[in-house]
């Protein structure tokens, strides 16, 4: 190859770019496989969305019983009527957390598609 003949300097400098890139290309994953670096914005993302989940799965049996205490009939029936996606509006309007304007969106999707489960469940015994 043409690119690798030349001068002794030339050559090392070729390299040194040459590892530069590669090192780069397999530490942040660019290639599919690599060292799995992360830059600091990313991890941060990492980090938001663990703790969101987190949060999730703690409040969810609070969110359920919540509901289950102070929805209505019709809230209840409008709930099972809704879509999956618009689930969360029913509950967000049943379920008040204190310290909370309202229920985050994943939370509250959660929250529905389980009371729909439990109930479903109870259907089948009966």
């Amino acid at each position: 190859m043409e690119m690798f003949q030349g001068d002794s300097p030339k050559r090392l400098a070729q390299g040194a770019v040459v590892g530069v890139v590669l090192t780069i290309l397999l530490g942040f994953n660019t290639l599919g496989f690599g060292f799995g670096w992360r830059t600091s914005g990313s991890a941060a993302t990492l980090a938001t969305v663990a703790a969101n989940d987190a949060r999730s799965k703690a409040l969810l049996p609070f969110c359920v019983a919540e509901f289950n205490k102070s929805a209505t009939p019709e809230q209840v029936a409008a709930l099972k009527a809704a879509a999956s996606y618009n689930r969360v509006d029913v509950v967000r309007q049943v379920v008040k957390f204190p310290g909370s304007d309202s229920l985050e969106y994943s939370l509250g999707r959660s929250c529905g598609e389980e009371i729909i489960a439990a109930g479903e469940k109870r259907a089948e015994k009966s």
